[in-house]
């Protein structure tokens, strides 16, 4: 019963667990590229905004993104 739980919960996340990750992919997004503007100089307050609304909005595919990265670590170390 809990394996058809945990098949049934996209990538075997809970409500909150994807929450959560959901979270951190914007964080490390927005994090790296307003550094990355702030070194730049090119850090503007509409440029921002943007970076914000994008984070939003694909989330899910940033999300994708970040477990394909996760699961090409994880067959290149063998601890799959």
């Amino acid at each position: 019963m809990v394996v058809l739980k945990i098949l049934d919960q996209e990538y075997g996340f809970s409500k909150h667990e994807r929450l959560i990750f959901h979270q951190v992919i914007r964080t490390q997004y927005l994090v790296a590229n307003g550094f990355q503007m702030l070194a730049d100089d090119a850090l503007t307050t509409a440029e921002w905004k943007k970076f914000r609304d994008y984070a939003k909005e694909k989330v899910e595919y940033s999300a994708d993104g970040a477990r394909k990265e996760f699961r090409s670590r994880m067959e290149i170390t063998g601890k799959n």
